[in-house]
């Protein structure tokens, strides 16, 4: 399937979200569904690991149960978010409609669709150019240190991305902040208190950028605008088909599991 669809879904807890990434995956990969860019937010607030991050090392279990959040293992690689009072997108397809390109080509397609997305709603956002991290310490957050092409405001974090190959095809999903409690971001990642001026100095909120509340959802025309122009077709609001959702249904159990969640 060529061309493509546009899913908004509403606000669902950590382990529902993941197991719609990964049921598109299996759906698209089939070719029984077409490539597919999704947003989605989180309720209630849950930490996100990376798929080879050690739990024990990365997360606070005390601490999210004292706030009241959730924690899930994702599919994709890198670090720890934290995600609260954000829009989250997905985009799931086959990496020839990209012309084929490597994990970082692709990043760096889809980061350059949200930025022009975020100029357009008045954020002056960019794009790191080529970075290396090598010598400097690393945390267990994703927004702690930016990578190669991602989306930033003024140097600073906005928009942390992952992917996962799966043959030709690929899931790749990120966070773009609205506003961020960087306290709640220290204690879910069991961080010490003195890194706290170091993140909040690395992190960057559309909220901020436009100095007014943003809600979550107020992105999506914009964002969706541009990436019809980078895929070159209109994408039709649609939903999850009955076999998404029941696929989606099994792998809750998965994702809302400590034999997956806590596996490293």
């Amino acid at each position: 399937m060529n061309g493509w669809r546009l899913i908004v879904s509403p606000a669902a807890d950590g382990a529902w979200n993941m197991a719609v990434d990964e049921a598109l995956l299996e759906a698209v990969q089939a070719g029984a569904s077409p490539p597919t860019l999704r947003f989605f937010t989180w309720n209630p607030a849950c930490l996100s690991l990376g798929f080879n991050q050690k739990a024990a090392e990365s997360c606070d279990t005390e601490a999210l149960k004292r706030r009241g959040y959730t924690m899930v293992r994702r599919r994709t690689g890198g670090r720890a978010v934290l995600h609260d009072d954000e829009l989250t997108y997905s985009v799931i397809a086959d990496s020839m409609l990209f012309g084929g390109g490597s994990v970082l080509d692709i990043y760096m397609m889809i980061s350059g669709a949200l930025a022009d997305g975020l100029k357009d709603f008045g954020v002056a956002a960019d794009l790191v150019p080529a970075y290396s991290d090598k010598g400097r310490e690393k945390t267990a957050a994703c927004f702690d240190v930016p990578s190669s092409f991602e989306v930033a405001w003024k140097g600073r974090k906005m928009v942390g991305s992952a992917q996962f190959r799966s043959g030709r095809h690929f899931l790749q999903h990120g966070s773009i902040l609205m506003s961020a409690d960087i306290d709640a971001l220290l204690e879910s990642c069991a961080l010490p208190h003195a890194m706290k001026e170091r993140l909040a100095g690395g992190i960057a909120t559309v909220g901020e950028a436009l100095g007014r509340p943003v809600g979550r959802y107020e992105l999506v025309p914009y964002i969706k605008r541009q990436f019809e122009q980078l895929v070159g077709t209109d994408l039709p609001e649609g939903g999850l088909t009955a076999s998404e959702k029941a696929r989606a249904a099994e792998l809750l159990g998965k994702y809302g599991s400590d034999s997956w969640n806590l596996l490293k």
